[in-house]
């Protein structure tokens, strides 16, 4: 008679028992694969982070401290009026990418805080006042807590905190350079409405202010502010400049400036800048002090 070819009992059981096994592992693999994938839905912030880190470190690079350098940067970086805010003042648009280019080189370049600091008052700009800084940051008072500086001195504060370790941290070094590595946005500003426009140049919203923002200190304000213009004239021309930038030992990251235009002398102000697309720590800072 011939030979049966089915397996005995036991051994049907056992191959039964390590299908469903394997069974089992592949739908635990995939099940898990699904949920540890990073997706713009799942985790805005650390896939929009990653991202950023694989564009971002292919861009070449420029000194920060070199001010020709800088304003080429900005030169040539594209601007989107989409309200031809600027259409009848050809003039506001080259006024803009210099107050940008000057700022951010004022500051990356500057070698000490009082270089800065004294460069921005003679541009004009003020220290704000302990209720002005509080209103928009918190007090001052935790600030100063261990630095020695008076109660009402920012210079001093502002000074303990350019030298705070965790502030070298984010210090930026350099700027990135190419067709996608800066741009300016033009808006408007009204009551309730800081800026009309959602700036992201060409790399795309997604890029460019990923799943976190982080508004950086700004220890000064214009001679005039952009609520008292809106208060005044009901409407502002703003902008936004973006660049991104490199922080040696950390990840690069995008920075906006934000910038309004003062109809009465035709002078940009800046008053605030902001850091986007990056997560600091404890001990790594997201932001400079400016």
């Amino acid at each position: 008679m011939p030979r049966s070819s089915k397996l005995p009992a036991p051994r049907r059981r056992l191959a039964l028992l390590g299908l469903v096994v394997l069974v089992g592992v592949v739908a635990a693999l995939v099940a898990w694969t699904r949920i540890a994938r990073v997706t713009p839905e799942s985790d805005p912030v650390e896939y929009w982070g990653r991202e950023g880190r694989r564009v971002f470190t292919r861009m070449a690079v420029v000194p920060a401290a070199e001010r020709e350098r800088v304003r080429e940067v900005f030169a040539v970086a594209p601007a989107e009026d989409p309200e031809a805010l600027l259409g009848e003042e050809p003039w506001a648009l080259q006024s803009l990418r210099e107050a940008a280019s000057s700022f951010l080189s004022a500051r990356y370049g500057a070698r000490s805080p009082d270089d800065y600091l004294d460069w921005m008052l003679a541009q004009g700009y003020r220290f704000k006042s302990r209720d002005e800084f509080a209103n928009e940051y918190g007090s001052w008072d935790r600030l100063k807590a261990g630095t020695g500086a008076q109660l009402n001195d920012p210079r001093g504060i502002f000074r303990a905190m350019w030298d705070d370790p965790r502030s070298r941290t984010a210090t930026i070094e350099s700027l990135c350079t190419g067709p996608d590595a800066a741009f300016f946005t033009v808006g408007h500003a009204r009551e309730h409405v800081f800026m009309s426009q959602v700036p992201y140049g060409s790399l795309g919203y997604g890029l460019w202010h990923g799943g976190s923002a982080a508004t950086c200190r700004f220890w000064m304000n214009p001679p005039v502010t952009r609520a008292e213009l809106v208060n005044t004239h009901g409407r502002v021309t703003v902008a936004v400049a973006g660049v991104i930038v490199d922080v040696p030992g950390s990840a690069r990251r995008p920075v906006m400036v934000n910038l309004f235009l003062d109809p009465q002398t035709s002078r940009w102000w800046v008053d605030g800048v902001s850091v986007l697309n990056f997560v600091g720590s404890g001990n790594a800072w997201t932001c400079m002090e400016y």
